[in-house]
């Protein structure tokens, strides 16, 4: 409608749209991922520890702020 000279809204323009069947295909942004893949080397296991997945993590609030402990990885 801007090309030949008209105005209106964009309400308008849906209906317009609608009435006709047309349908225009919006292409969508593509989100930003800041995965890069695998990043680094990997130091070799020289003392043969066996790590698991779990570690103790706790939050809480303290005086002033936030605290996070973290007393590191169990070894089995």
């Amino acid at each position: 409608m801007a090309l030949a000279g008209l105005t209106g809204s964009a309400a308008a323009v849906r209906r317009m749209l609608r009435s006709l069947r047309l349908v225009c295909k919006v292409r969508r942004k593509k989100r930003y991922n800041s995965y890069q893949g695998e990043q680094g080397i990997v130091a070799p296991n020289l003392l043969n520890r066996q790590f698991d997945a779990t570690s103790d993590f706790t939050a809480g609030r303290g005086i002033r702020a936030h605290l996070f402990l973290n007393p590191g990885l169990r070894a089995s």
